[in-house]
């Protein structure tokens, strides 16, 4: 924990999110030292639309080296034109990701039929 003009600095290597993003969620990755993080791990439920507004964030992992998705899930109403935006989003999100050695997903249901985009 650093403190730089009044403000609070978290550093870690290793996250794990068990729960729906939440505005408590992007406050404490907005306090975090982003470029300290070396593992995250996320274990839940969420809509890919959810996973493309945490990207910025994961971007900002300088020194990513392992990411574990479980549980994104495809609601029903989805279109298939959302969904290849979504995933083309997601995409060249992870794409610039240069320190990410380990990439694991698990039920993430949007990459069905495009595993090869993001590989």
């Amino acid at each position: 924990v650093t403190q730089r003009r009044d403000r609070l600095y978290l550093c870690c290597n290793k996250l794990k999110i068990f729960g729906k993003p939440t505005s408590y969620t992007r406050k404490v990755l907005r306090l975090l030292q982003l470029d300290s993080v070396q593992r995250v791990e996320v274990h839940c439920t969420w809509a890919p639309s959810t996973l493309a507004a945490c990207a910025p964030f994961l971007c900002q992992m300088r020194n990513l080296r392992k990411l574990l998705i479980s549980q994104v899930l495809v609601p029903a109403h989805t279109s298939p034109e959302e969904q290849e935006w979504l995933l083309a989003q997601l995409t060249s999100k992870f794409l610039r990701m240069n320190c990410l050695q380990t990439f694991c997903v698990d039920a993430v249901l949007l990459l069905k039929g495009h595993l090869e985009q993001v590989l």
